[in-house]
């Protein structure tokens, strides 16, 4: 699930999309996601009106069934 922008009561700034693999650096990690879910936080920070917590990632999607493949 992708977020194009912020700040408007629209869905288009989310999108499903395939993205590239990312490079990772050190004291990274690479997940496999199995499962997610849009919940009323994720939307309301695509409003713009909710702000995420401190060290969060930018990507919508709170709640995650994932595995993971490579620590860095």
């Amino acid at each position: 699930m992708l977020l194009s922008g912020y700040g408007n009561q629209k869905h288009e700034n989310l999108k499903y999309d395939d993205v590239p693999h990312p490079k990772l650096g050190d004291g990274q990690v690479m997940i496999e996601v199995y499962a997610t879910a849009l919940n009323g936080a994720d939307l309301l920070q695509r409003a713009g009106t909710y702000p995420q917590p401190p060290g969060a990632a930018t990507k919508p999607c709170l709640h995650t069934f994932m595995q993971t493949c490579a620590i860095y």
